[in-house]
């Protein structure tokens, strides 16, 4: 939860970040970078009655951590990590875009692609550079798994360390990944398939989890969480699938196209872009009743 208050009037990152005062009265669940408004907000109330309201920054590109504390802002040619909670400011270099992010579930570190795939770490102390190795190719989808990076492109995904880069799975077009309990789970979106890597970091495995058979059509974003596999697939739906057995135990037809499930709470996930005045955010809350709530804009930033 955030803290009621939260002032970033004294930012001076020039140019980058736009601050004010910003009150909140009552529960807040998080917040999300809104496209359309090109700003963080925050999501004020709860599942069903919320609604996305003021301005903690403003950039061009951006992303927020699970935990709501941090947020990659992509504006000028520069990347930064702003931290909601001090105001604190971290230049982490130049940057054309922001192409794919993903952060660590700690949400103390984070993985970009920006002209160049980076691991950052000590995010809530001093963020530091991880030596990673240099990818040739141009990363669709990132996961973090302690100081090292999976990189999905064209062909597989490969494995970034330190010490080199090596592929551990080759899927012919990988379109989400998402790592959980020591297992790297890739959507094959080519195959419409959903493929587990285990012991990814050594002699990798791979196993199917569910194809099209088990409804699996244009995969876009993968989530993991007690057990078990949620994935949204552009086809306007989330299969929720049971890991032990690959069953599909639960089907939530959408009227919207999912592109993403971004964690940004407790147990709940963003589950699109906002590009038009007037559009919502749509928000997965995971758990065994899962259910799909928008979130409309406060109109004050909608021009």
């Amino acid at each position: 939860m955030f803290p009621t208050k939260i002032s970033i009037a004294t930012l001076a990152l020039a140019g980058v970040l736009g601050a004010q005062d910003f009150a909140v009265s009552g529960p807040v669940s998080g917040a999300v970078f809104d496209e359309q408004a090109k700003a963080v907000r925050q999501i004020a109330g709860v599942p069903g009655a919320a609604y996305l309201r003021g301005s903690l920054a403003v950039a061009d590109q951006g992303s927020v951590s699970p935990d709501g504390r941090f947020a990659v802002l992509a504006a000028d040619g520069e990347l930064t990590l702003l931290d909601l909670i001090s105001g604190r400011v971290s230049k982490l270099g130049a940057a054309k875009g922001l192409d794919a992010i993903a952060w660590g579930a700690d949400s103390k570190s984070v993985a970009v692609e920006a002209g160049r795939v980076a691991l950052w770490t000590g995010l809530d102390a001093q963020p530091e550079a991880a030596p990673l190795a240099a990818f040739e190719g141009d990363a669709t989808a990132l996961a973090v798994s302690g100081r090292s990076v999976a990189a999905a492109a064209k062909g597989g995904v490969w494995l970034l360390t330190a010490d080199g880069s090596r592929l551990i799975a080759p899927v012919e077009d990988p379109s989400a990944l998402a790592i959980a309990g020591g297992t790297l789970y890739v959507a094959d979106r080519a195959r419409k398939e959903i493929l587990a890597v285990r012991n990814f970091d050594g002699s990798a495995e791979i196993s199917l989890i569910a194809n099209e058979t088990a409804g699996i059509d244009s995969p876009a974003a993968l989530a993991v969480e007690s057990g078990l596999l949620y994935e949204a697939d552009a086809s306007r739906k989330v299969l929720v699938l049971n890991l032990a057995t690959g069953e599909v135990v639960r089907q939530l037809d959408l009227d919207f196209e999912p592109g993403r499930l971004e964690a940004f709470a407790r147990g709940m996930y963003r589950m699109d872009s906002r590009r038009a005045a007037g559009q919502p955010v749509q928000i997965l809350k995971a758990g065994a009743e899962p259910a799909v709530y928008f979130v409309p804009a406060e109109a004050s930033l909608e021009d």
